[in-house]
């Protein structure tokens, strides 16, 4: 409060009016003749223009964060589109028995389109059973089949996928950065 928001009222104390300095203030608005500040009639251009970029801020802000989340969300689709072909493809193969000559293309025409093509490399003590690529969901996907004896009656069926995570469409094997591989068990009579 500044004393321009008093207005100076005299009050009886047990005797005299008080007058001058000595008497109580006591609100009721503004005193005649006082001006309002600058600030009171309205908005300036130095608060428009801060309130325009505290908003811009909050726009771009919330932008960035939409984008970012998209993008997250095709990644995390690309992923689960390559662990669902390494476990179609690992499952298929373990139904075939496990047979060193399984070919996926025939074995999966219905479910799964494949091109024999280029793939991942074969891990160490593996056996190469093929490479192939397909296209889903705008995203080109790279296998590659193996298999290796453990054990005599146990057998190892790896299946390798890659893909490139910033490229849609028909990529080559060279620009793939992301892989996962998958490796099941089965017990051969």
């Amino acid at each position: 409060m500044d004393g321009h928001d008093l207005q100076q009222i005299p009050v009886t104390v047990d005797g005299p009016v008080l007058r001058e300095r000595r008497q109580i203030p006591c609100l009721r608005g503004r005193a005649r003749g006082v001006h309002r500040s600058r600030s009171g009639r309205g908005f300036s251009l130095t608060d428009t223009l801060i309130s325009s970029v505290v908003l811009v801020i909050a726009v771009l802000g919330n932008s960035n964060y939409r984008y970012q989340s998209m993008l997250l969300a095709q990644r995390a689709d690309m992923w689960r589109t390559g662990t669902a072909v390494a476990q179609l493809l690992c499952q298929s193969w373990a139904g075939a028995q496990g047979s060193s000559t399984y070919n996926p293309v025939s074995s999966l025409s219905s479910a799964l389109t494949l091109v024999p093509g280029t793939g991942p490399s074969v891990g160490a003590g593996f056996t190469w059973l093929g490479s192939y690529y397909t296209d889903l969901n705008g995203t080109r996907y790279f296998t590659t089949l193996s298999w290796k004896d453990v054990q005599p009656g146990l057998r190892a069926l790896s299946v390798k996928v890659a893909w490139p995570q910033s490229k849609r469409g028909s990529a080559t094997f060279a620009e793939a950065n992301k892989s996962y591989a998958l490796t099941t068990y089965y017990v051969t009579p």
